[in-house]
């Protein structure tokens, strides 16, 4: 092997590692003395590629070095597939797709094109092509982690809760230490109401990679959904998203058209009745959109709660937290004990539905300690 070739071979191996370990300077630096020393070889180029996109603020350098890659080997499905990757990450979804289907075109079972495909799928919320590029993927490899957390993921965006969450027991069972598998965990179990397993979860992903805001939102919906509002909203959203079918369509349709009559009809019935029904969902309305920061409100007093709130929605809480109080101090001003009383009631309806489940659990904790300390 001649000197120049030697050089190409020990700085881009150098360069490599150097990007495994996230030193992304000084992995620069040695790739490009790779490129020096051979610029015809594609491999440099394509590792300046990664190393680029993840050190983050240099999109079009990326794109300039895989570009430059697949001009010497135009052919190559992997590098190809790596360009939709490197896409996705710069959330640029459509041509990541187009590029990803090239690549699966040139070489059908490449992984690395699939696994570009199946997330431009996902980010462009096409769950069903999403669901059949994971599939492709484990055909190809049984326990291939993204492709399992990607299928779980399009399953119960799909209204496939069962089918979700048999993938998500795979992926706990052969990686309990994924982030993502732990994040999907706990969607799935939100999906059937059970919070409390869906919280531990979230918390599970976040101690394993504690920049995942899936799972950080995840978390938040979790502590919310302590209060039964807040749990209905979710259980609806999730029905909505489910595919538009001839009969979901036709039937959320008649339920909506039929809500008119009825009003008519109760009003009809008994004077009155109709306007409370309707007075009940302006209320049922109201409740639901200030939920989330009524719940945020205490959720700033709880660690947990304010280590998954970001800044805005920290924010939030405390200026709907200092309109609440001006409107609690107005009311007793001008004696509107009505206002003043509905408020009050209001917000410790949201405390006891926040903190009850917490107090339950220590609890129970403290007589179980007890049992066993009478036992022993």
């Amino acid at each position: 092997m001649n000197d120049e070739a030697f050089g190409y071979s020990a700085h881009l191996q150098r360069g490599s590692l150097l990007r495994e370990q996230h030193r992304y300077r000084e992995a620069s630096e040695y790739l490009g003395k790779a490129i020096e020393a051979d610029p015809e070889q594609a491999h440099a180029y394509v590792e300046l590629a990664l190393c680029l996109n993840e050190w983050g603020g240099r999109e079009r350098q990326a794109i300039r070095a895989i570009d430059r890659a697949i001009s010497l080997e135009p052919t190559n499905a992997r590098f190809l597939g790596l360009k939709g990757w490197i896409l996705v990450c710069q959330h640029k979804y459509q041509a990541a797709l187009a590029i990803a289907n090239q690549a699966v075109q040139v070489d059908p079972v490449c992984i690395t094109a699939l696994n570009a495909q199946a997330n431009a799928y996902t980010k462009l919320g096409n769950w069903k092509k999403a669901e059949a590029s994971a599939r492709r993927i484990l055909e190809l490899n049984v326990n291939d982690a993204p492709a399992l957390n990607l299928l779980a993921q399009a399953l119960r965006l799909r209204g496939k809760g069962r089918e979700c969450r048999e993938v998500v027991g795979r992926i706990l069972a052969l990686l309990p230490n994924n982030a993502f598998g732990q994040m999907n965990a706990g969607y799935a179990a939100m999906e059937v109401g059970d919070h409390l397993r869906a919280n531990e979860h979230f918390l599970n992903s976040l101690r394993m990679d504690p920049h995942c805001d899936l799972a950080r939102q995840g978390l938040l919906h979790s502590l919310r959904a302590r209060v039964w509002i807040y749990r209905w909203q979710f259980r609806a959203s999730a029905f909505l998203r489910q595919p538009a079918t001839f009969l979901r369509v036709v039937s959320l349709a008649a339920v909506v058209a039929g809500m008119i009559p009825l009003g008519f009809f109760l009003e009809w019935c008994y004077a009155g009745l109709g306007s409370l029904i309707v007075i009940l969902f302006m209320a049922y309305v109201y409740l639901s959109f200030f939920s989330r920061v009524t719940g945020d409100i205490f959720l700033l007093f709880e660690p947990m709660g304010r280590h998954a709130l970001n800044t805005r929605a920290k924010i939030e809480a405390v200026v709907f937290a200092l309109f609440l109080a001006l409107l609690l101090g107005t009311s007793v001003y001008n004696h509107i004990w009505v206002t003043f009383f509905v408020i009050v009631g209001y917000l410790g309806f949201f405390g006891f539905s926040i903190y009850y489940p917490q107090i339950k659990d220590r609890w129970q904790r403290w007589k179980e300690s007890r049992e066993d300390a009478s036992s022993s």
